[in-house]
């Protein structure tokens, strides 16, 4: 596995397990709402993936720095 590709396989797996939990536990602001009518994103396991993706990519780069 590529190290450049890690952040966005945590970032997509963040985002998936947010919208699962969301789904399962019925948490509104966790979940993906699709219908005739309209769609519902939520934003927040959006931006959390977001988040985990640049977390990690800071991890890798200072970790590549000690080495």
């Amino acid at each position: 596995m590529k190290p450049e590709w890690i952040p966005m396989y945590v970032s997509f797996g963040t985002m998936i397990s947010l919208y699962l939990i969301g789904y399962l536990a019925k948490i509104k602001i966790l979940t993906f709402k699709l219908s005739f009518s309209n769609t519902e994103i939520a934003l927040l396991p959006i931006a959390a993936g977001f988040a985990a993706c640049l977390i990690s990519q800071w991890i890798l780069k200072r970790k590549e720095r000690r080495a």
